[in-house]
């Protein structure tokens, strides 16, 4: 019984042993690297001649400084901070932020300055962020609205 026993672990062992050497083969045989991508990745209207009115899977972005000044615009991005980049970008105005350990805090917008009554603030879709922009994943279709708002 126990040469029997012997066998069958060496047999599986040896069975085990030459399954891993023959996936290691084939894997590097085939050098099989796909890449790590996204449908956002492959489809980027900037690149396509396509203005951000025709892109129908895009967020809409609004920026209202509070003094009646609004920009609005189009973005196809992963969160909210970056399609407020994105917009501020496209309509030659700069984006400022602190880096916090749970994510960014945007502190200024154009010439619009955060100050001790009054800061940059975000909301989803009527919903506002209960979580760092850079943090919160936004979808086709969303509006993303960022308002200079006085408490």
């Amino acid at each position: 019984m126990k040469k029997q026993t012997r066998m069958l672990v060496i047999f599986v062992g040896a069975a085990v042993l030459l399954l891993g050497i023959g996936q290691y083969v084939l894997r590097n045989q085939i050098n099989l690297k796909l890449p790590n991508i996204s449908v956002r990745d492959v489809f980027k209207p900037d690149e396509a001649n396509i203005s951000p009115t025709e892109v129908i899977s895009s967020e809409t972005l609004s920026i209202d400084f509070g003094n009646g000044q609004k920009v609005t615009g189009q973005a196809i991005t992963q969160n909210a901070y970056q399609s407020l980049v994105k917009v501020a970008k496209d309509n030659n105005m700069k984006v400022e932020v602190k880096q916090y350990k749970y994510g960014v805090m945007v502190t200024k917008v154009g010439d619009v300055a955060n100050s001790p009554n009054s800061a940059w603030m975000y909301a989803v879709n009527g919903k506002p962020g209960q979580i760092a922009a850079d943090r919160y994943i936004v979808h086709p279709g969303d509006k993303v609205e960022w308002k200079f708002t006085k408490f």
